[in-house]
């Protein structure tokens, strides 16, 4: 009977054998996907699913994230942040910082850097820090240039902001561009050789208030509060921009890649983008520079399925889904494939960008420059009865909480 018995044993535990090794294992993800990506990457995830169906069954969790607020919203509570994130590229530092990005293993990593035409390419470099690389480039649409409707402004008119507000104006119509964003009012600055940076550590460099420069702070703030008094400027955020260009008030803005559909579809065959124009400062007409920056996709360094969740961010990174993304919402993709793709080329916002990227810098900016950044451009454009000694002194406050 105890033979017997044993015998019996032996067949379950094969049989139990058999079935544990059938069977497929069980991985749940989560995904923050960046603003109006949703269906995108609902689409690519459902791929992954079918392509990997004989490797595991998925779970996957997707809630749509806005990009500029990842790093902020991992650091809260990153036990409940998502496996896998779209990020810009400034909080990289930050993310490494709080050791809360995975580092891409150095095989995973080669075949990334080939996709973008070496190490040395500004995607990777962004990425990277010490030489690792620490995310997947996803987009390059970071950006902002000139949006025009050619209906009322000609290729002639786009060189200068100043001509572009005559004509605007001489049409009963505006011109949008968010001043009370830093990101925006950075142009200015930067166009007269004025700097903000992170410098060493968490603290930012900024001399938006300096005396004894060829083209001083309060020249460039008070060129800007000359701009935004003009009846044909008006300082609109995003989507308020979208709103008036929608309701026929706007003829030109500027922004970003993310709103190029939308103001091609509200435009039709009058839709055209260009370079940021140029200001003038004291008689010196000056290129208006912009932030540069990329999107990307990383992998939190705490997940539970680190494997899973590195061939999900390549997947959602890669030549196809930037293809998707950039038909769907105009950002341009930095994959080689992806971006030398018929189609991305002859969009008129992408070309824009392109050219714009000639007078764009890297942004790397600690998270104290924000605010006070925001309360200058308040400040700046409602400030057409302010002295001079007023306006020196909000730049000197604005700098020094921007640098603490």
């Amino acid at each position: 009977m105890l033979k017997t018995f044993k015998v019996k044993a032996l067949a379950f535990v094969g049989l139990f054998f058999c079935v544990a090794v059938n069977a497929k294992p069980k991985v749940n993800l989560s995904v923050w996907a960046d603003d109006g990506t949703l269906n995108v990457v609902s689409k690519r995830l459902s791929e992954f699913k079918s392509f990997y169906s004989k490797e595991a069954a998925f779970n996957f969790t997707v809630i749509e994230q806005p990009s500029a607020y990842c790093a902020s919203d991992l650091m809260a509570n990153p036990e409940l942040a998502a496996d896998v994130f779209v990020f810009a590229d400034d909080q990289i530092e930050t993310l490494i910082d709080q050791q809360l990005l995975l580092e891409i293993p150095e095989d995973i990593a080669k075949k990334v850097s080939d996709e973008y035409n070496g190490s040395s390419s500004a995607a990777v470099k962004t990425a990277s820090m010490d030489g690792k690389l620490y995310a997947f480039p996803q987009l390059s649409g970071n950006g902002y240039f000139l949006y025009y409707n050619k209906k009322y402004i000609s290729a002639d008119d786009v060189g200068s902001f100043e001509q572009i507000l005559k004509v605007a104006s001489q049409n009963n119509k505006q011109v949008a561009m968010d001043l009370k964003n830093g990101w925006y009012l950075y142009s200015f600055f930067k166009a007269a050789g004025l700097e903000v940076y992170r410098n060493n550590g968490a603290k930012n460099f900024c001399n938006w208030n300096a005396t004894n420069t060829k083209f001083k702070g309060i020249d460039v703030a008070k060129a800007i509060i000359k701009l935004a008094s003009n009846p044909a400027f008006v300082s609109a955020s995003s989507e308020d921009t979208l709103s008036l260009i929608k309701e026929g008030k706007v003829v030109a803005a500027v922004s970003g890649a993310w709103n190029a559909n939308l103001i091609s579809e509200m435009w039709g065959k009058d839709y055209a983008a260009v370079k940021l124009p140029t200001y003038n400062l004291n008689g010196t007409d000056l290129q208006m520079y912009s932030f540069a920056g990329y999107k990307m996709v990383g992998v939190k360094a705490g997940s539970d399925n680190k494997e899973w969740a590195l061939k999900l961010a390549e997947w959602l990174s890669d030549e196809k889904t930037q293809l998707m993304i950039c038909q769907s919402k105009g950002e341009c993709p930095v994959n080689l494939n992806a971006a030398s793709n018929p189609l991305v080329k002859k969009s008129p916002a992408i070309a824009a960008m392109a050219e714009q990227t000639k007078y764009s810098t890297t942004q790397r900016i600690g998270g104290s420059f924000w605010n006070p950044a925001l309360v200058l451009g308040v400040v700046l454009s409602d400030g057409k009865n302010l002295s001079d000694q007023e306006i020196q002194s909000q730049l000197d406050v604005t700098v020094r909480n921007i640098r603490n």
